[in-house]
């Protein structure tokens, strides 16, 4: 509900930052922190997230969130991102 949200763009392992590990084993995590534009005003209680093939428009989820995300409400001048290696990404 507040502004300043925005999606991130994370590139294959070699482009600018952040990037993706090279998929080892069907796998692959953030190699730096992945860090979402700074809220103006509470965006409310975000309980999930996901991986899109688009940074703007509908695009199509490849991958969606909402168990393992923990609750919260970020406000205004929050740090919202996930650490290095924290954003674990798996194909079975």
């Amino acid at each position: 509900s507040g502004g300043a949200y925005a999606r991130v763009i994370v590139n294959p392992n070699g482009g600018a930052s952040p990037t993706w590990t090279n998929a080892s084993g069907g796998a692959l995590d953030n190699v730096q922190a992945i860090t979402v534009p700074t809220p103006c005003g509470s965006w409310g209680l975000v309980t999930s997230m996901f991986i899109a093939d688009s940074s703007a428009g509908a695009g199509n989820v490849l991958g969606f969130d909402s168990y393992t995300i923990v609750d919260q409400t970020p406000v205004a001048n929050d740090t919202v991102q996930f650490a290095i290696g924290a954003l674990d990404l798996s194909l079975s």
